[in-house]
């Protein structure tokens, strides 16, 4: 993710100054070590991020065009099922069975749908993807409107009209 370690670091600068505020005013050891412990979790995820996408993860603005198709999905009802299915098993631990029951039906379902979405947006990315430089040349081969033809896309030959 372009510019993702810009916020983690931000965030940790943050935690530094409360951690440093937090050591001067309260000075209870539970305190610091709690102050600490979130300043360097996310200086640690920060750094990684850092490491794992490179100079990429310091950059500001969009990322560069892509020529390959890929599906943004804007709404998901299976994922939005499951987190509500598992929420669900949680309460049932704790208020009782019926809900564990429901919530493990719910996930149940809520994963099939899961799986129909992903299904659903490969089989739409593969048909709107443009063709590799070899399936070009072979649709264009097969076509039977090529370079310099007089007919029109569409219209009829007069031996097909015979």
């Amino acid at each position: 993710m372009r510019g993702g370690s810009i916020v983690l670091l931000a965030w940790s600068l943050l935690l530094l100054v409360l951690f440093a505020g937090n050591w001067i005013y309260e000075g209870s050891p539970v305190q610091i070590a709690q102050s600490a412990a979130a300043f360097g979790l996310i200086l640690l995820w920060g750094l990684a991020g850092l490491l794992i996408a490179g100079r990429e993860a310091l950059r500001r603005g969009p990322p560069p065009p892509r020529s390959e198709a890929k599906g943004v999905p804007e709404v998901s009802f299976g994922a939005a099922g499951a987190g509500f299915a598992l929420a669900t098993i949680v309460f049932g631990l704790v208020w009782g069975h019926f809900l564990v029951y429901f919530g493990a039906g719910l996930l149940v379902l809520s994963l099939g749908r899961l799986v129909v979405e992903v299904r659903s947006e490969r089989a739409t990315v593969r048909a709107h993807r443009p063709p590799a430089p070899d399936e070009a040349s072979t649709l264009k081969a097969a076509s039977p409107y090529r370079e310099g033809s007089t007919a029109e896309p569409g219209a009829a030959s007069e031996e097909a009209k015979r």
